[in-house]
């Protein structure tokens, strides 16, 4: 376990990354993210909501089962209660199973000769012990999973309740849009008018040279021009947050002006508008860090966690994603230190940040869709080490369900620091399980995911965070190898010093003697581990 393990990723970029990048003046891009199926309006006075909440998508695996959905294997919906004492039944009677299978072979021991049929007979015992062990745990993790279904609805349930998202209505679709990310909406500096991103994304508006909404054709010397009066003469908010990052900045032909561009941050922000909320936190936050040519930014702006943390929590409030990121980090704490009321905030800002990390529109951003869904891995994860306080009040086994779930997930959407969180959970299941056997191995799960961490690439910017991870990934694949190979994985011969068993071509997590075994052990179950991979 390395200092800082918890850190989600977005602390591992440069601090000004996390600020509005100013885009082209005549579009202003923000990523359209519903909380809910699409629904047309028929007219101007009604309106469809578009608040139902989105339930994360599951993906079914062998070691951990994805949190159910509503609904039986003929197809007939039942709600949850009736799935959870449904499961809680399939438990009980599991587990009296797995009894009787204990009692069967303590009674094989005692009655055990040293022929090799008794041998044999004890371990197809042990072996069926085993898999009612897995079978048990899996249960045991489906059962658990729906109880997280149900806390991170009543989150999102009760945010829904408390606070109205910041929202803009589309001309083209008639919905009202709600403002998740700097990309949910497209605006012309022509004619001031904007639609959201997935009508703009349409083939006819992408095939005009124009504004789809004037058909005005304008220059950029125009675009300069109508922006900066749309900000500073009408005070429309997007383009005062557009302009006054760009006065911040010094770019996009405007001159650097530091209190120019706080000025109009100012009166965005003065319209609850939720981009210039959020740029207002980061820069309270990291004032100190800042430098603007001969002005020292400090001193036009004092750093004050306190005004950050309530810059960043409105903007969250109002259903922006990158401020219930940052503020989760601001919750945690520099060193995740946080106290139970901090770290209650930072649990709740999280999953508020993950509801958003199904939706259809962060496909094309794996990065940071993957992060969403690493950042509630972590969670439980680091309560599962002691680094967090267990607030959630949750057993050892019910973290590592959870952390396995979301790391799973993360790594399957190709996040790459999910690989070493993924394989160092694995390790903690099989100490905790203490499961194995072939076809009920987890090694080559671990292996091949402690070895994809080995394999990724990093920035300068993720040096700290993914190149850590990449030597830990290495040492864990090194220890795990060395424990595994001691042993053939069929007779358990143990290897001689100077001799190195062969091991499984395909996985390459698991070793034999000799041919004869590696056959055996092939047909005895490892076929299932091998096809998992």
């Amino acid at each position: 376990m390395c200092r800082g393990s918890w850190e989600f990723d977005i602390q591992s970029m440069p601090r000004d990354a996390h600020l509005l990048s100013h885009h082209s003046l005549h579009i202003i891009y923000i990523h359209r993210i519903t909380m809910g199926k699409k629904s047309k309006k028929s007219n101007k006075n009604s309106k469809a909501g578009g608040n139902g909440q989105q339930q994360p998508q599951q993906q079914q695996t062998r070691h951990v089962s994805s949190a159910p959905d509503n609904a039986n294997e003929n197809g007939e919906e039942y709600d949850v209660a009736t799935l959870q004492q449904k499961l809680k039944e399939e438990i009980s009677e599991q587990k009296k199973n797995l009894v009787d299978k204990l009692k069967e072979l303590a009674e094989q021991k005692e009655n055990s000769s040293v022929d090799s049929k008794a041998r044999e007979a004890e371990t197809a015992l042990l072996r069926e012990t085993a898999l009612l062990r897995m079978q048990l745990t899996e249960k045991e993790e489906e059962y658990d999973l729906t109880f997280e279904k149900q806390r991170i609805e009543s989150i999102v349930r009760e945010h829904a309740e408390a606070y109205s998202p910041y929202t803009s209505e589309c001309p083209i679709c008639l919905e009202d849009i709600p403002f998740v990310s700097y990309n949910t909406m497209v605006a012309f500096a022509c004619c001031g008018g904007g639609m959201c991103w997935e009508c703009y994304e349409s083939n006819e508006n992408r095939k005009l040279k124009c504004c789809p909404l004037c058909r005005g054709n304008s220059t950029p010397a125009d675009e300069f021009r109508l922006s900066k009066i749309r900000a500073e003469k009408q005070h429309q908010p997007q383009f005062l947050v557009s302009v006054g990052k760009s006065y911040l900045y010094g770019d996009s032909g405007f001159p650097r002006n530091v209190k120019k561009g706080l000025e109009l941050l100012n009166l965005a922000i003065e319209q609850r508008h939720p981009m210039a909320l959020y740029q207002m936190g980061l820069l309270c936050r990291e004032s100190n860090n800042s430098s603007w040519g001969n002005e020292s930014f400090a001193e036009v702006l004092p750093q004050s966690d306190a005004k950050a943390t309530q810059f960043l929590k409105e903007a969250a409030d109002l259903g922006l994603v990158d401020a219930m990121v940052e503020l989760s980090n601001m919750y945690f704490g520099p060193e995740g230190d946080a106290g139970k009321d901090a770290l209650t905030n930072a649990i709740r800002y999280t999953t508020l940040a993950y509801h958003h990390s199904h939706h259809k529109l962060y496909k094309d951003d794996p990065k940071f869709d993957g992060m969403l869904v690493y950042n509630m891995g972590s969670v439980f994860q680091n309560t599962f080490w002691g680094i967090f306080v267990n607030v959630l009040e949750l057993s050892k086994s019910q973290l590592l369900y959870r952390a396995r779930y979301y790391f799973e997930e993360a790594a399957k959407k190709g996040y790459e620091k999910a690989y070493y969180a993924l394989a160092r959970t694995l390790l903690d299941m099989s100490i905790e399980d203490k499961v194995f056997g072939p076809g009920l191995s987890i090694a080559p799960l671990i292996l091949f995911w402690g070895r994809k961490a080995t394999k990724v690439t990093c920035t300068r910017y993720e040096l700290d965070s993914l190149g850590r991870s990449r030597s830990e990934a290495a040492s864990l694949v090194e220890k795990v190898e060395n424990l595994v190979k001691q042993n053939c994985a069929t007779c358990h011969k143990k290897a001689d010093a100077d001799v190195e068993f062969k091991r499984c071509a395909k996985c390459k997590s698991i070793w034999y003697c000799s041919k004869e075994c590696q056959v055996k052990h092939w047909s005895d179950g490892h076929k299932s581990d091998c096809m998992k991979l």
